[in-house]
């Protein structure tokens, strides 16, 4: 039980007992957090699932959190309600994988970044940092949040980003706990247990990186599996009304529909 060195019981039958910790990995709260809570109740089916559902309900309060900030309470309610219902989500939310808990912090993360953003409290740092470093040590592909959080930041400085001391202080603060697990877990961790839960380095790839057709089927796997066509042509007839749609100022919608369009900020700014 020590977080800081993952040992993973590799039996698959009672003949069997290698055991050892183990490299290259993310932040195992998932899996730890399962393990305590089997010390309080027992090895049992249902306390498997109950850790990364806590933290899928979690991700989902944040998340409706983030869409109201943006667009409303009905908005939000709704986005919460797609987002539960959709295969993906609830398939990791009931799983041994760090998805529920980097989801989580993830939302959590963008949600206070953008808090913090609008405010002149300097401690609203800490929890952006604090989310933000956990998505990232939970989940590294998850610094696509980097997108967001980068869009949010240009809307509100503009060019004044790249020279706004905050930010980078704020990227330290998150970038420096990360940094410190994956030198542990990947440059320790291995070399000392010879276990590794870690792919092939970057490396390794580079003969598919290279090829055109790598990125071609990459391409293609995004259109059929991520994105979906589906959500491509809905997202489009989104972008078009959203050429109609004025979030920050006047708009001719029904009040149903502006209390959904138009967020508590986006209001303010529309009143004042």
């Amino acid at each position: 039980m020590n977080l800081f060195r993952p040992a993973v019981d590799w039996r698959n039958s009672s003949g069997l007992s290698p055991t050892g910790t183990v490299g290259g990995t993310e932040l195992p709260v998932v899996p730890y957090l399962t393990a305590a809570l089997y010390f309080v109740f027992g090895i049992q089916y249902w306390v498997g699932r109950v850790v990364p559902i806590a933290f899928a309900l979690i991700g989902t309060g944040f998340f409706y959190l983030l869409v109201r900030r943006f667009y409303g309470t009905a908005c939000a309610a709704l986005s919460a309600l797609l987002l539960n219902v959709s295969p993906y989500y609830l398939y990791c939310g009931r799983l041994q994988m760090p998805e529920p808990f980097a989801y989580a912090m993830s939302f959590a993360a963008l949600y206070y970044f953008d808090v913090w953003l609008a405010s002149e409290r300097r401690w609203r740092i800490l929890p952006t940092a604090l989310f933000t470093a956990l998505t990232l040590l939970g989940k590294p592909q998850l610094a696509i949040i980097l997108v967001p959080m980068a869009f949010l930041a240009l809307h509100r400085f503009g060019v004044r980003t790249f020279i706004t001391p905050r930010l980078y202080v704020f990227a330290a603060m998150a970038a420096v706990p990360v940094a410190a697990w994956m030198a542990w877990s990947y440059l320790v961790l291995i070399p000392v247990s010879g276990l590794s839960f870690a792919q092939s380095s970057l490396l390794d790839y580079r003969k598919y990186l290279t090829d055109p057709r790598y990125y071609i089927e990459i391409a293609k796997a995004v259109w059929r599996v991520a994105l979906t066509p589906p959500v491509i042509v809905l997202a489009f007839i989104g972008l078009l009304r959203e050429r109609v749609r004025n979030h920050f100022g006047p708009t001719r919608l029904d009040p149903v529909t502006f209390s959904c369009t138009l967020g508590p900020r986006a209001r303010f700014l529309s009143s004042s």
